[in-house]
């Protein structure tokens, strides 16, 4: 059976319907009575699918829903009954290189690239264009944000990318094997036609999460397209995890070899 936590906060465990819901209550011995809960119950239910957390908030099952699809945020914009709210996360989506690969070793084919893609076009279909283009794996709202390039990111340009690719060795452009999960299988998709039209001819494997992860960790792509948050790189997440695991919290490749 489970033994969930008790809790001493302005809230306390009620009760646990194990992958359905847990319903938790106002604390009424709180002990600082200008801050209390303000509901008396608040019901967490767990519902997997984003379309059906949607529906569950406009037929009114649902008070609250989080984690909603973008698409869904915008259709609720003309919904009298429901009111979406945006807000900044430490979510970025990137793509990553392989750089022990013979082809992304070259720094020039991976400047060609990043040349190539057109990031606005990336926002425009992942997230409606309400999202923002990042330099680096750190959003604005973090600390360390820092901003490597004038105007934002790697200007794109498809000519530019072309010359590059030729400097590389590459004049016809190459074949290569991106790897995604159906969550960035979008993303992947705009890569591969943006590389496209520079000679680049990249297949798209989308993998189930074990399959994607174990890929990741035994070094077996070219590139792959995946998110991090600022929590993944938090060094107390490394400190409570076994070091011999830590590409499986990242999903890149460890490279274990002696200096």
């Amino acid at each position: 059976g489970h033994n969930p936590p008790i809790g001493c906060g302005r809230y306390v465990f009620k009760e646990w319907s194990s992958g359905q819901y847990i319903t938790i209550e106002r604390n009424e011995n709180y002990w600082d009575d200008n801050y209390t809960g303000y509901y008396k119950t608040i019901r967490f239910t767990f519902i997997p699918d984003a379309a059906a957390r949607v529906l569950a908030l406009q037929s009114g099952d649902a008070d609250v829903a989080q984690r909603i699809a973008m698409s869904d945020y915008m259709a609720l914009q003309n919904n009298p009954d429901a009111k979406g709210i945006p807000f900044s996360t430490d979510r970025v989506f990137s793509m990553f290189f392989n750089v022990q690969s013979d082809i992304f070793s070259n720094e020039k084919v991976r400047e060609a690239v990043a040349h190539a893609i057109d990031p606005q076009a990336v926002n425009a279909l992942q997230n409606m264009g309400q999202g923002q283009v990042v330099q680096g794996w750190l959003t604005p709202t973090h600390p360390y944000y820092k901003e490597y390039y004038e105007g934002g990111h790697p200007a794109y340009d498809p000519e530019q990318a072309k010359a590059l690719l030729a400097e590389a060795g590459y004049p016809d452009g190459f074949d290569c094997t991106m790897v995604t999960q159906a969550t960035t299988q979008q993303i992947a998709t705009v890569l591969q036609e943006s590389l496209r039209q520079v000679g680049i001819n990249m297949e798209i494997q989308t993998l189930e999460q074990s399959t994607y992860v174990a890929t990741m960790r035994a070094g077996d792509y070219d590139c792959y397209v995946g998110a991090t948050t600022a929590g993944t790189l938090s060094t107390d997440n490394f400190n409570q995890l076994d070091p011999a695991k830590i590409g499986v919290t990242i999903g890149g490749f460890r490279d274990d070899r002696p200096e």
